[in-house]
């Protein structure tokens, strides 16, 4: 497997940095229960965005120069060059790998790169070109006046310029094969309004089972810590300090389960938030599920075709793969084509089918929650309705381990199912048979 260049750990900094921004800028503005002045949030959310996007792109050419010497990106780098040469040199070296951008885009990315210069080292007086550069491509020469827009824009135009860096730097000479030159996508963006209808409710139900998970966590470590209960309670103190922390984690949760069917208070007393939580889980998986028509089987199968082309030892050439929507309906199988090698017997639409519902189920949650809460904290604190949680957890669980095993190949060219996922279903299985014995 090729081990990918762009693993560096700068490139993951920055593209995690944007990927918050964007989050919290969404959250803020969508909240349903606040309401924000625009020239309040834009134009500090814009700053940052400015200041991030710049650092990203310049990871993703350093990484670039690093990897391919003979394009000259070092030049990008060299001191005192002008920052007009900078975006010339980057233009030279996709030209070379047969990508050609347009001329607005360079010129709008040497733009935000000025205003990046404006607001990192405070110039109050900045060049009177610079600042003609500036305004000539939109944006405003005090950064206090930066807008939605502006924010789309540059939102924008990182994806577009991450993009081109890795096709280039991935595959080498794509002359005549991915067109352009290319440019900035059309269209207006349109926030979110934060209005709480049905496409808001799967988050609200998500945000129920943290909390849940949150506080069950708090009182399984409450009970099992101290007193007749504490897990360790009767092994040697060597011995409980030397385990490690999934065989530590299990006997908390058996011991908790037995502290419940003992007639622990504290235990008892959080026993009614399971039913919020079957609810919200419930409510969650079939409002996500109908947005995407998303069956279990389509999971399955798409977890089926990842663990093929992992067999096959099958990953991106250059350990990366973006399938977003973009690239999905931009160069569709042709993706599949460019990036993957020795597929057979699976076909490129089977493939494309399966990075698809990877990334939709990826984007219901990707975070371990529901199967935590269902397959082990809800049977510890609740062992009467055990095998009602169980039934849930195994829809929840296997959501769970597509989504990391999807993100583990596009994002990192692996094929890895999260080292908490054979935990949670080692729990999940013990649960059900403690369960049908009675126990």
């Amino acid at each position: 497997m090729e081990t990918s260049f762009f693993s560096d750990g700068y490139v993951d900094a920055y593209e995690q940095d944007i990927l918050w921004l964007w989050e919290a800028r969404g959250a803020l503005l969508s909240h349903p229960m606040r309401s924000e002045a625009d020239r309040l949030s834009d134009a500090p959310f814009t700053r940052m965005l400015v200041v991030t996007m710049v650092g990203n792109v310049e990871a993703w050419l350093r990484a670039w120069a690093k990897r391919e010497p003979d394009l000259g990106l070092e030049t990008y780098f060299a001191r005192r060059v002008k920052n007009r040469k900078k975006v010339e040199v980057v233009r030279a070296a996709l030209e070379k790998r047969g990508i050609a951008l347009d001329e607005d885009v360079t010129g709008m990315y040497l733009a935000v790169k000025y205003l990046r210069n404006i607001i990192v080292h405070s110039v109050h007086e900045p060049r009177e070109d610079d600042i003609q550069w500036i305004t000539d491509h939109g944006f405003p020469a005090d950064p206090r006046l930066l807008r939605a827009d502006h924010w789309w824009t540059i939102f924008d135009l990182n994806n577009l310029i991450v993009r081109v860096i890795w096709l280039a730097g991935s595959f080498g000479d794509h002359r005549g094969e991915v067109g352009g030159p290319w440019s900035l996508p059309d269209g207006t963006h349109y926030e979110r309004l934060g209005l709480v209808c049905k496409e808001n409710l799967p988050r609200i139900f998500w945000r129920n089972l943290e909390k849940i998970s949150m506080r069950l966590d708090r009182v399984i470590e409450g009970t099992v810590s101290s007193g007749d209960w504490h897990w360790a309670r009767g092994r040697p103190e060597t011995d409980a300090n030397e385990m490690e922390w999934q065989k530590v984690q299990r006997l908390k949760l058996l011991t908790a389960r037995s502290a419940a069917h003992d007639g622990s208070t504290l235990l008892n007393e959080h026993q009614h938030l399971g039913e919020a939580a079957l609810e919200s889980w419930r409510e969650y998986w079939r409002l996500t599920s109908e947005v995407h028509h998303l069956t279990v089987s389509d999971t399955e199968s798409a977890q089926a075709v990842l663990t093929k082309l992992g067999e096959l030892g099958v990953y991106p050439k250059g350990g990366f793969l973006p399938w977003t929507e973009e690239v999905e309906a931009e160069l569709g199988v042709d993706a599949i084509r460019l990036a993957l090698d020795g597929y057979a017997p699976l076909a490129e639409a089977q493939i494309a089918e399966a990075l698809t519902t990877g990334r939709n189920v990826y984007n219901l949650g990707a975070n371990p929650t529901a199967a935590m809460l269902l397959a082990t904290q809800l049977p510890a604190v609740d062992p009467e309705r055990t095998l009602t949680y169980l039934e849930e957890a195994e829809t929840a669980l296997s959501a769970y381990e597509l989504a990391r095993a999807w993100y583990s190949y596009v994002e990192h060219g692996s094929f890895e199912i999260p080292s908490l996922a054979p935990f949670y279903r080692r729990m999940l299985n013990e649960f059900r048979a403690l369960a049908q014995d009675g126990g």
